[in-house]
């Protein structure tokens, strides 16, 4: 099931730490798997992207990236 999907990629597929091309297939494929609608998921790549996050140290954005990852799939998946 779609849900089981979203439980899939929050447990084994978010480390501690996620790069922007990760985040865009996890989206993507949660997406094209009809887990997580379309707008959604453009809304949540934009808030992971580089823009998003470039007050934060290019060291550190991949976790941060991974944390807010996390927690807005266990709202949405």
């Amino acid at each position: 099931t779609s849900r089981g999907l979203g439980d899939v990629y929050k447990r084994q597929s978010l480390g501690s730490s996620v790069d922007l091309a990760s985040a865009r297939a996890i989206l993507s494929n949660l997406v094209q798997s009809g887990a997580l609608e379309r707008d959604m998921g453009q809304t949540i790549l934009a808030a992971v992207g580089d823009k998003a996050l470039s007050r934060v140290p290019r060291e550190s954005r991949d976790a941060v990236r991974a944390d807010i990852l996390r927690q807005v799939l266990i709202l949405q998946v």
